[in-house]
């Protein structure tokens, strides 16, 4: 790891300490470096990932403008093999660093329309979303806790001239790894759940929140608990289908 950026994601999913699936297995994938990354490379991670078996693969990552046809086919690739993808709305323009509306200025893969795709906002203590996160009700669907300073969350860093085993950090790419650590639960609690079910799923988890609903497609904070009660219940419920 470079930058720090992965450990820390990889924690908040699924690490002993901090994880939201603490008993989940990490598969890293490196895609990117100090200078970033090339779509060829994140596309090549995302097919290896696929064919390595993983079940739900995160990416705190994005770029505006227009998506590259080999990221589209990538993604394509992991809907086809039943693989979730859970990914960052981004924190902001790239120059003017104030939120946007990916509805209308997209930021991909999040704003990807394969139903595979679950794009995820961040929430802090202060207004709806945190000051830096992204949004959007046709490309946005559902918000967790993403930070921001001095509450960032807590968690794995790399090999630093400080000593720290933990640090903390906030963004859009945070929070969508904390929605991965429930994807990955949900999945633990119920195998068989399709990749519409698993969405319903996280789409419905949580209270709706006033006001939320012009922001993102669920209109709610999402909530683990609930969500891994929902997976649970499916079991017990033959009548249970998507959207009722």
């Amino acid at each position: 790891d470079d930058h720090g950026h992965g450990s820390h994601v990889a924690g908040l999913a699924a690490s002993n300490t901090f994880g939201l699936a603490k008993d989940a297995k990490i598969m890293p994938v490196k895609a990117m470096g100090l200078t970033g990354g090339d779509i060829a490379s994140i596309a090549g991670a995302i097919y290896y990932a696929v064919d390595m078996g993983a079940k739900v693969i995160n990416m705190s990552l994005g770029s505006y403008g227009y998506p590259h046809p080999l990221e589209i086919e990538a993604v394509n690739y992991a809907e086809s093999k039943g693989v979730i993808i859970i990914a960052a709305s981004g924190n902001g323009h790239p120059v003017y660093r104030v939120p946007v509306n990916t509805d209308t200025m997209p930021n991909y893969p999040s704003a990807l329309p394969n139903d595979n795709i679950i794009a995820v906002a961040a929430k802090s203590d202060e207004g709806l979303l945190a000051p830096y996160s992204n949004y959007g009700v046709d490309t946005v669907d559902v918000v967790a806790p993403g930070g921001m300073s001095p509450q960032d969350l807590i968690s794995a860093a790399k090999e630093n001239p400080a000593g720290l085993e933990f640090v903390g950090m906030s963004g859009t790419s945070m929070a969508s790894p904390v929605v991965a650590g429930i994807t990955a639960q949900i999945i633990s609690a119920n195998p068989g759940l399709t990749i519409a079910e698993i969405k319903e799923i996280l789409m419905s988890a949580g209270q709706e929140i006033e006001g939320l609903q012009e922001k993102v497609q669920s209109g709610r904070y999402i909530n683990a608990l609930d969500a891994v009660e929902r997976a649970q219940n499916n079991v017990l419920n033959p009548n249970f289908w998507p959207g009722i």
